[in-house]
Formats: structure tokens, C-alpha cells, sequence
């Protein structure tokens, strides 16, 4: 069969010839609009032609962007998430119709991942029948469905989009770009907020840990992976996307992903850069903590001194006081949970109980960390399930290093920031990206066993044709 990437002319010809029907079918609408939705529409075919795995990223990005002026309309008829994630199902089908070597189907896509993927099954398992007895079954089942579909699809979809190493690169470089993009529509509504009428006409509360996330994720995806092969470029990406990035960090104000990436950062630089020369990575510690304190600095008079009121709350709290900001909230919540797991240790509330067992109310509410999320609704028997199936990540990360030392190091980075992260904030259904980037991690390990055991097999070949003929003959 053709492989799709030659049918790409044939599709060139058709988007032109559409621009002047859709022109003269819609004359009121202007030829610009037509002309800007076109190339959008261009730009999608080929990227997932050329670069399928960069659709990995959209449904990551997909609730940050949300509110865009362009996107709000769709949000409003049909969730943004889930369009992207039928865009991400669409480009697997439409490959494997077109036979191309893109994306991969069966055999062998889950050779070497088979411990992971069932223990992921068997946390699922152990959710589920939990919805039986659950006093809240909205929240509950909402949550069920989509930890089971989103988190089944987050997991399983990098096996077959993530087939090389310029697929992970592709995913990583689209991960960055739309960072920066996350970054600068932080930076437009933290200028939004400043304005004088804003605490008058809208919300003022500058937290946006979704979008901290994403950023932290970009930046751990830009120090520590080259998301360009260019040594030229890949020094301008940095050199332009980390202010940026550190810049949006920042404007987030969401102090448990700033945490996480700092914490995530120290630990990649002790595994990628270690022999490295001390005052490289010094300078580059240096540049980090200058780009965020002159963030820090333009930001702390926005939106109505939010940012200095969160900086002070942490300060506070160092320091052994009581505050009534969200992270003492937080705290009543963990010392909540944490009294009531004793209560059913084994079963727990059930999926989103903790909602009616704190608040009184079955409406979308969790004590913001996810192991006494786990401990409180599914009692010890999910902690178990969950330990599981870290142990098997684990297991896989470890093998991934010993492949390829500290080259991929970055995936198992990001899988601790995200681990940080959730002690912080977010439930089940917010924390998906954990099975995302497992999923990653077991794609990347399996590109990389195939790529070795080919290496091998062309070295043995090699060996063989150039042996001595009369050892090829005592050997035959």
C-alpha cells in the first residue's frame, strides 16, 4: 500500500481549489478568515502526516486553552479535552489505514510493557467496585469513567505514536512550543488583571495550577532533552523559551509546580549533568533564579497583591504559623483525611466520597494530594494497587537507564514531577498526565530495546561476513 506521506500533493490541491469555493459559497464571511481556517487545516494534515506524535500534547494543553476567544465556542457545545483526544484516536486509525510507518500497530506493541500495563488494570480494578458503595455517585462516576477511558488511552497511545526517537522529539519540541504559548497567555491576563477596572469586572485569582504544571513540564522537557537536533538551534530554544517558561512559571502562582520543577530540576542535573563542569551548571542555577526573581518582580503588584499574599502564606507557614489561605485550607483538608482513613481502612469511602465526607455535598471536591485521596476512597487495598503499579514504573525507568543512560533521563523526571506535584493539588481525573507520561516512558523503553537488539543483530551479521572463510567452515 502507498504510505500516506506520498499522498500528501493530492491534498495540497484539494485545500487550494477550497479556498476559492468556500470564498464564493460564503461571501459575507471575510476571504481572511477563510484563507487563516485553511491553513490551520493545512497545518493539522500535516503534522499528523509528518509528526503524529505532536497530537500526544494537545489533550494536555487542551484545558488551558479553553477560554481562547477562538476555542471558547467549541468548549461550549463539546468539551476541548475530549476533541482532542478524538484528533489523537483519529491520526492512529488514519495511519494504520494508510499503511504508513508512522504509527505501528500490532504485533509487538506491548512486548516488555505487559507488568505496567496490567498493574495500571488492576488500579483500575480496584477503583471501580468501589463505586458501589460510594456516597457520592456523580462525582464518583464521572471520575471513574474518565480515569478509565482518558487514563487507558494516555497510557496505551505513546506505544503507538512514540516509535522513535524523532517521535519523542517531535512531542517534546510541541510540548515546549505550546508552553511558551501557555507562558505568554499568563503573562496578557496577569497585565489583564493589573488594569485598574479588573477587580471590578472579573475574577481576580491569579492561581492557574493546570497551566504551572504544563510550564514545569516544558521546562524539564528543554534542559534536558534535546528537543532539536541543531546544536545552534537548540541553544536559541533555550535561550529564548526558558525566560519565558520560568516568566510563566512564575505568573501561575502555583506554588506546589514550582516546587516540583525545582525539585525535579536538582535531580536531573545530579543524574544528566553530573561530571559536568561545576560552573556550567552553576551559571545555568544562576540564570534559573534570575529569570524567576525578575518575574517575581513584575508580577507582585497584579492582580491585587495576590502573588505577594501567596509568597507570604509559604513565608508564614515556614515559620510554624497558622494562615487562612489555600495552603492552610489544604492542610485542614490532609489532617480531615487523615482521621478518616482509619474509619474503613481496607475499602474506604468509595470514588469521590471524600466530597460528602468533608463538604456534605456530592459535588467535585478532593483533599488536593493524591495518596490520601486514594488512602480515604479506596483504603489500604488501592494504596496497594497504586504501589503496584509504581513499583512497575519504577522497574521500567530503571531498565530505560540502563539502555540509555542519562539520555532519556528526562522521562523519568518527568514522572517524579508529577508524583510532586500531585502531593499538592488536583484528584484522579486532574493528575491523568501521570499516565501519560507512563505511558512515555514504556514507548521510549521499547524503541529503545528494539533499536538495541537491531544493533546487535547488524554487529553479529558484520562479525559473521568478515570472519576467516575457514573458521566460517568449522563453524558450519
Amino acid at each position: 500500500m502507498e504510505p500516506l506521506s506520498q499522498r500528501i500533493p493530492p491534498i495540497v490541491i484539494v485545500a487550494a481549489l477550497c479556498l476559492p469555493a468556500l470564498v464564493a459559497l460564503f461571501p459575507t464571511v471575510s476571504p481572511v478568515l477563510v484563507f487563516g481556517a485553511l491553513v490551520r487545516a493545512a497545518g493539522l494534515i500535516f503534522a499528523a502526516i509528518y509528526w503524529p506524535a505532536a497530537f500526544l500534547v494537545l489533550p494536555v494543553f487542551a484545558p488551558q486553552f479553553k477560554s481562547l476567544p477562538g476555542l471558547r465556542s467549541i468548549q461550549a457545545h463539546v468539551d476541548l479535552t475530549l476533541v482532542a483526544l478524538c484528533g489523537a484516536a483519529f491520526v492512529i486509525v488514519i495511519h494504520s489505514i494508510f499503511g504508513s510507518q508512522r504509527v505501528q500497530l500490532f504485533p509487538g506493541r506491548f512486548t516488555g510493557s505487559s507488568k505496567q500495563i496490567t498493574a495500571f488494570f488492576f488500579f483500575v480494578m480496584v477503583i471501580a467496585p468501589s463505586y458501589l458503595y460510594t456516597p457520592a455517585p456523580q462525582y464518583g462516576g464521572v471520575k471513574l469513567i474518565r480515569v478509565l477511558l482518558i487514563g487507558t488511552f494516555f497510557l496505551l497511545a505513546p506505544l503507538y505514536l512514540i516509535n522513535s526517537e524523532e517521535d519523542f522529539r517531535h512531542f517534546a519540541l510541541t510540548f515546549v512550543l505550546l508552553g511558551v504559548m501557555q507562558s505568554f497567555l499568563l503573562f496578557l491576563r496577569a497585565d489583564r488583571l493589573s488594569a485598574p477596572m479588573a477587580s471590578a469586572t472579573e475574577d481576580v485569582d491569579v492561581t492557574r495550577i493546570g497551566a504551572g504544571w504544563v510550564i514545569g513540564m516544558a521546562i524539564l522537557l528543554l534542559l534536558f532533552f534535546d528537543v532539536v537536533e541543531s546544536p545552534f538551534w537548540r541553544k536559541s530554544l533555550r535561550m529564548f523559551a526558558l525566560p519565558c517558561l520560568i516568566g510563566g512559571l512564575i505568573t501561575s502562582a502555583a506554588r506546589g509546580a514550582v516546587f516540583a520543577t525545582t525539585l525535579t530540576t536538582i535531580f536531573l542535573f545530579l543524574k544528566v549533568y553530573k561530571g559536568r563542569s561545576k560552573g556550567t551548571v552553576l551559571a545555568l542555577a544562576a540564570f534559573g533564579v534570575i529569570c524567576a526573581g525578575v518575574a517575581f518582580y513584575f508580577v507582585r503588584g497584579m492582580g491585587n497583591g495576590k502573588y505577594t499574599d501567596k509568597l507570604d502564606e509559604v513565608i508564614e507557614m515556614a515559620e510554624g504559623h497558622q494562615t487562612s489561605g489555600s495552603a492552610g485550607k489544604r492542610l485542614a483538608f490532609y489532617v480531615a483525611a487523615i482521621r478518616e482513613i482509619p474509619q474503613r481502612p481496607l475499602q474506604g469511602l468509595g470514588v469521590g466520597g471524600w466530597s460528602v465526607y468533608y463538604f456534605g455535598k456530592d459535588e467535585r471536591d478532593y483533599p488536593h494530594d493524591l495518596l490520601l485521596e486514594i488512602s480515604t476512597e479506596e483504603g489500604l487495598i488501592g494504596v496497594f494497587a497504586s504501589a503496584v503499579f509504581l513499583v512497575m514504573m519504577y522497574s521500567a525507568n530503571r531498565n530505560l537507564t540502563e539502555l540509555t543512560r542519562p539520555h532519556f533521563a528526562v522521562v523519568s523526571g518527568l514522572l517524579l514531577f508529577m508524583l510532586v506535584a500531585t502531593m499538592f493539588s488536583g484528584d484522579l481525573d486532574d493528575d491523568r498526565v501521570i499516565w501519560l507520561w507512563s505511558g512515555v516512558t514504556l514507548a521510549v523503553l521499547h524503541f529503545a530495546r528494539v533499536q538495541l537488539a537491531e544493533f546487535y543483530f547488524l554487529h553479529r551479521t558484520t562479525a559473521w561476513n568478515h570472519q576467516p572463510a575457514d573458521t566460517a567452515e568449522m563453524v558450519r
